[in-house]
């Protein structure tokens, strides 16, 4: 189970030892990235039903009346799932945000993200996606979706981790250069079918979700991909492939859009 347990290394702060990687042992771990992301979701959603309930000994309301509680149970939740990840992807879209705004070569580019400060315009982009992340959480929490947006927008985030790990890479040093086109086209789709029905069992489960919402649930996954697509594809034009930055990115953007998405389900 080594390609597993540094899939749990890279993708969490779990210690799980030192573990030797060739080429073949990356391509599993990344492959394992739904799975892992799986994992810190139900952790997640565990924070969050327990932020619920301290919220709701705090103020006497019911939850559908108790919007500050549902607000502070979401931004926990959020917390939470971003230090069980390290920050990992959090930094990666900072950089690449401060790499596309410096409007240089591809060169200056790569040295800006490289830069392991962050400039204003990645800390922006830091408050902005965690702002929404809380938001859009909150008010599925308050439609009754919290659960299941928490846990398939950990999922879907590393999922965009897999499909960015499809292209090029940018440069031959660096993460990028380790996983970039490590897998295959074919292997993402299937980890995407195998999300969107496991997505479309957890929103049907829940006893109060409507087929309407089930189907915003699984549509959800394939929106955030192309988000997450769409959000990176400036920069990675600019380097003619991808890093271990714009890794990270997709995968911040996949979790917001997908959080996002849910927030609308009736």
């Amino acid at each position: 189970m080594r390609s597993l347990r540094l899939s749990l290394g890279l993708f969490t702060v779990l210690p799980v030892g030192r573990v030797e990687t060739d080429r073949r042992t990356v391509r599993r771990a990344i492959l394992w990235a739904p799975l892992v992301g799986l994992l810190l979701g139900l952790l997640a959603a565990g924070v969050l039903i327990a932020a619920r309930a301290a919220a709701e000994s705090l103020w006497t309301a019911p939850p559908p009346a108790n919007p500050l509680g549902q607000l502070l149970a979401a931004a926990v939740a959020v917390v939470a799932l971003t230090a069980l990840s390290g920050g990992l992807h959090l930094d990666g879209w900072a950089d690449t945000v401060d790499g596309w705004a410096a409007r240089g070569d591809r060169e200056r580019t790569l040295a800006v993200m490289a830069d392991p400060s962050v400039g204003a315009v990645g800390a922006f982009a830091v408050a902005a996606d965690l702002l929404i992340q809380t938001a859009a959480l909150a008010l599925a929490v308050n439609r009754g979706h919290g659960t299941e947006a928490v846990v398939v927008a950990a999922v879907t985030g590393r999922l965009a981790i897999v499909w960015a790990t499809t292209r090029r890479p940018a440069r031959d040093d660096g993460m990028g250069a380790w996983v970039a086109g490590s897998v295959g086209v074919p292997a993402a789709v299937l980890l995407s079918v195998v999300t969107m029905a496991a997505a479309a069992a957890l929103a049907l489960i829940d006893d109060d979700a409507t087929r309407r919402a089930a189907v915003v649930v699984v549509a959800a996954v394939p929106v955030a991909l192309g988000a997450a697509a769409v959000a990176t594809w400036p920069v990675r034009r600019r380097l003619g492939g991808t890093t271990g930055d714009v890794i990270g990115a997709s995968c911040q953007v996949a979790t917001t859009a997908a959080l996002f998405v849910i927030a609308c389900a009736p």
